[in-house]
């Protein structure tokens, strides 16, 4: 079997990871488009988000694993979509991650983190220019857009703040807080 690992998603050491624990798979490291079109010919899996044509060129494939949760770049690709090529993600790993980052970044901006680290590292205090800008998330609202796994674990880490949680989602459901 041949796999061609695409993306450095997972490090760009991965390819050779997989080969030490799979000596009997070929993995192909091919992280340019003109090497991922060659390396695809005769391929049977994609590792990553494979161009219109590496998918085109690709005549044996049958598995494609987006190592991320998006599939945008691929349901975007007509001829992948329109193929019987079966299409994989891998959603569990970014949610608690991502969720962190989110409540970390609505920190930072909300008491002004990037202004204050500008300023410490230029050694200027001016305590004046922060008075009324900084915001308080307790009471504030924080609007959710699609309340899946990431959306459902932002509003498990906003709650404690106090805020008021809406989301919007196709399929309603309760906010879990």
């Amino acid at each position: 079997m041949k796999v061609v690992v695409g993306s450095t998603h997972l490090g760009d050491f991965f390819s050779r990871q997989l080969t030490d624990a799979f000596p009997e798979v070929e993995f192909v490291a091919a992280y340019d488009e003109t090497a991922q079109r060659t390396a695809s010919v005769d391929a049977e899996v994609f590792f990553g988000w494979p161009s219109r044509e590496a998918f085109i060129a690709a005549k044996k494939l049958r598995w494609i694993h987006c190592p991320g949760m998006g599939i945008d770049r691929i349901v975007a690709i007509r001829e992948i979509v329109e193929s019987e090529v079966i299409v994989t993600n891998a959603p569990g790993p970014h949610v608690v991650p991502m969720a962190d980052w989110v409540l970390g970044v609505m920190l930072a901006l909300a008491h002004r983190l990037p202004d204050a680290i500008r300023d410490q590292q230029t050694k200027r205090w001016p305590t004046g220019e922060y008075e009324g800008k900084v915001v308080e998330l307790a009471g504030a609202a924080l609007g959710i857009y699609g309340l899946g796994a990431i959306g459902r674990a932002v509003a498990v880490r906003a709650a404690p703040f106090g805020m008021t949680i809406r989301a919007v989602d196709p399929a309603p459901a309760e906010i879990p807080v």
